[in-house]
């Protein structure tokens, strides 16, 4: 009887240890795909910020352009 309950608590332990192992790697591939996530947030945010940096000179040269000519057309 001693010899059983043992064999039954090992299981018991190798399934709770199994699962535990499952539920690990699930949180390893989650917390990879939110590192991941993170990262091309940053690129994203990086990416945006440059483009309205590029978009505000532009449209601060196509001013200074406009006003450029209408200062020629009143001359």
């Amino acid at each position: 009887m001693d010899k059983q309950d043992h064999e039954l608590n090992s299981n018991e332990q190798l399934r709770a240890l199994t699962e535990e192992n499952q539920q690990l790697r699930e949180n390893e591939r989650l917390f990879t795909k939110v590192g991941y996530l993170e990262c091309r947030l940053c690129y994203l945010a990086s990416s945006n910020t440059d483009l309205s940096c590029k978009v505000r000179r532009a449209n601060s040269r196509y001013l200074r352009s406009l006003w450029r000519r209408k200062c020629r057309q009143t001359r």
